[in-house]
């Protein structure tokens, strides 16, 4: 959905918009949202499955930053080269091709978001720095996420939705709890038997501040992978 989406609408000369296939492709960048619930589910059932422990919690990172880096770090190596192959055309009307060894340093740490003056190399890289601000998250917090007193897996839940209207700022994972607070709460149905009533207040109120937040799109993006993990987990 993402990448239809930045192909057909990433240059807005490439394909006209009456183009049927450019109008469906459009709204493919509610992937991300769709995947943000998902990993909010994914993760806790994998660290639930492998025994998670708080003083495993190096280890984890190590495992999440060996999936997330290789890829991430070869992108960058394409970038630039990309980059500085196309400053060389005579066809190119963009900036010269400029290497900052600061800006690629944030860039291995996810920090471009939070140092002004500073771009990503490409803008879609800022989904991975709410990723990687997700892993230290739900590190931190699988304690009372997983915890067998439903009223601490409350407290966890409450917490990160009361930090998205505290900390509005698309930069920072509080802005997106609400997407991984679903996630968590299709973990611990499935997985914790969450009674029913607990599972759909919870969904209500993640559901309700999404929609408060960013609308009627996002609110049906973060919904539908909630129904297909609940009424079709196979």
């Amino acid at each position: 959905m993402v990448c239809l989406f930045h192909f057909t609408c990433g240059n807005t000369s490439f394909i006209l918009d009456q183009n049927v296939f450019k109008q469906v492709a459009s709204v493919g960048w509610l992937g991300v949202e769709i995947f943000f619930v998902i990993s909010g589910f994914v993760i806790p059932y994998s660290m639930y499955k492998n025994g998670y422990q708080l003083h495993s919690f190096p280890r984890f990172l190590l495992r999440r930053l060996l999936r997330l880096e290789p890829p991430y770090l070869l992108s960058m190596v394409i970038v630039l080269v990309l980059n500085y192959l196309s400053a060389l055309s005579s066809l190119y009307q963009g900036p010269g091709f400029v290497f900052d060894p600061v800006q690629l340093g944030l860039h291995l740490g996810y920090l471009i978001a939070f140092v002004p003056g500073y771009d990503w190399l490409t803008p879609v890289y800022w989904s991975l720095a709410i990723e990687f601000q997700y892993y230290l998250i739900v590190g931190l917090l699988f304690g009372l996420i997983n915890h067998r007193h439903v009223l601490w897996f409350w407290a966890g839940a409450l917490g990160l939705l009361l930090l998205a209207l505290a900390f509005p700022n698309d930069k920072l994972f509080f802005h997106y709890s609400p997407y991984f607070v679903l996630g968590f709460g299709l973990f611990r149905k499935l997985e914790r038997g969450l009674p029913d009533l607990h599972f759909y207040g919870l969904a209500t109120l993640a559901l309700g501040l999404i929609y408060f937040q960013t609308g009627l799109q996002t609110t049906l993006a973060a919904l539908f992978p909630c129904l297909l993990i609940l009424f079709a987990p196979g």
